[in-house]
């Protein structure tokens, strides 16, 4: 910006700084505001994560009910018959 406003014609230094001034001040809104859209973003992302591990989590005991019992049994047989 401050090559932009050396080669402008007709400005103050005063007027030069407030250019300048105002180009940092957009520079910093626009920052502020890709920097809350990835937060937000990552934040939404981080959520759904946490919804579908919370359900992953839950099911792991479900799942491992079955298995646990039909390798109980199978231990059952296994010793039964060899003794």
């Amino acid at each position: 910006m401050a090559d932009f406003t050396a080669q402008a014609d007709g400005l103050g230094d005063e007027q030069r700084t407030a250019v300048e001034r105002w180009s940092v001040e957009q520079r910093r809104h626009v920052a502020r505001a890709v920097t809350d859209h990835i937060a937000d973003s990552v934040g939404a992302a981080e959520a759904g994560h946490r919804g579908r591990f919370g359900r992953w989590l839950r099911g792991t005991p479900t799942a491992m009910m079955p298995i646990t019992v039909m390798t109980i049994v199978c231990t059952a047989v296994v010793v039964g018959t060899v003794a």
